[in-house]
Order: structure tokens, then C-alpha cells, then sequence
């Protein structure tokens, strides 16, 4: 861009470092004020818009079985606890039959001719009757949760073993051909339900009452 001289107002050619009609150097060009403001202030980077990322749900942490989930009644002593709850009405029909043939008139011939087998009869309807009150209070027991619980449940078991056992001696003396199948079926529930009630992790968190 050409520019005036100072001395004589004549135009100066671009780059002309003195005038070429009076001699006079030429005046170098006032550079463009800037403020401070503007010359501190760094150049403005455009924004620039993130990527949208899809969000991911929460992984859950797995869950894994403790010993609280062995609290109450379930798993197999579920069904030690349905056996309970029927067999009262079981051990009082046997009561029931015991008695029926005790005093029934019927039975009365048959009685008179084996004495001992009347004693036989009263034998099983007292240790019925025994047995009876034993499984009302295993029911208290079981229900209330009761410390005492397995160990009396063992003791019933073991019980019901030695009572069949002895009950079925007595009655080959009278019945050569007795049926064994009540004393395997109680030798077989004690030999899976004892070691249950006395190694069961499920009883022993469940039965914490005094």
C-alpha cells in the first residue's frame, strides 16, 4: 500500500525508504493498535461435541448361599416335619385297634385260648399310647423350635427301633410267620434321620430356643 511523504506530501512507492523528490527518509508504517485483553486472550478452540456412549446397567454381584438361608424349616427336615404332623393320627388308630381287640367281643375266643397274647395287646396299647404323647410333644418341640428338639427326635427314633424290635419277638412266639417289614422300615428311618438331627447344619441353626 503506497504512503505520503512527510516533508512534501508526495506519494511513496511501496518499500521506498526516503522520498525520491526531497530526500527525506521515509516513515515506517505504525503497526495496528491491539489490546491487551485481545493479545493475552489465547485463541478460542471450538467445542467440540463428545461421542454419545451408551450407558451400562449395573452389573449385580452374584449371590451366593450362607448360613442364613438354612434358618427354619425346609430341605429334608420339611418332611421329618409332615411325618410329625401325621403320625399322631397313625400311632392313635393303632391305639384304637389295640383296644378294639382288647374288649371287643369278637376277639374275646381267640384271647381266651393264648392268655399271654392279651398281655401282648395291652403291651402295644400302652406303648402306643406312650408314643402318642411323645410325638404331641415333638410337635411342640418342632414347631416352637426348642433347643431340645434333634435330641429328643433322636431318642424317639431310637426308641421306636428297640419298641418294634422287642414288640415282633413277642409276637413270633404267638405268629411264627409275623411280618418283619415294620421293624426294617423303622431300623431304615433311624439309620437316615439319626445321623440327620445330629449333623444337620439346618438343625442346628434352626433349633435356638430355650
Amino acid at each position: 500500500m503506497s504512503n505520503q511523504c512527510t516533508q512534501c506530501a508526495s506519494w511513496l512507492e511501496d518499500g521506498a525508504a526516503v522520498c525520491a523528490h526531497c530526500g527525506a527518509p521515509a516513515a515506517e508504517p505504525v503497526p495496528p493498535v491491539v489490546a491487551e485483553e485481545d493479545a493475552a486472550a489465547p485463541l478460542a478452540t471450538p467445542a467440540v461435541a463428545a461421542p454419545d456412549v451408551p450407558v451400562q446397567p449395573p452389573v449385580a454381584p452374584p449371590v451366593f448361599s450362607s448360613g442364613d438361608d438354612l434358618h427354619g424349616i425346609g430341605g429334608w427336615l420339611l418332611l421329618s416335619a409332615c411325618g410329625l404332623a401325621i403320625s399322631p393320627f397313625m400311632i392313635a388308630h393303632s391305639v384304637y385297634t389295640d383296644l378294639h381287640i382288647l374288649y371287643g367281643v369278637q376277639f374275646q375266643p381267640g384271647l381266651s385260648i393264648h392268655p399271654g397274647l392279651a398281655g401282648l395287646v395291652l403291651f402295644e396299647a400302652v406303648t402306643n399310647s406312650m408314643f402318642l404323647a411323645a410325638v404331641l410333644a415333638l410337635n411342640y418341640l418342632l414347631y416352637n423350635r426348642k433347643r431340645i428338639f434333634p435330641a429328643s427326635m433322636v431318642a424317639f427314633l431310637a426308641a421306636q427301633i428297640v419298641w418294634v424290635l422287642v414288640d415282633h419277638l413277642m409276637a413270633l412266639h404267638y405268629n411264627p410267620h409275623s411280618n418283619w417289614t415294620p421293624l426294617f422300615r423303622s431300623i431304615g428311618a433311624g439309620l437316615i434321620w439319626i445321623p440327620y438331627f445330629l449333623q444337620s447344619q439346618r438343625v442346628e441353626l434352626t433349633f435356638v430356643n430355650d
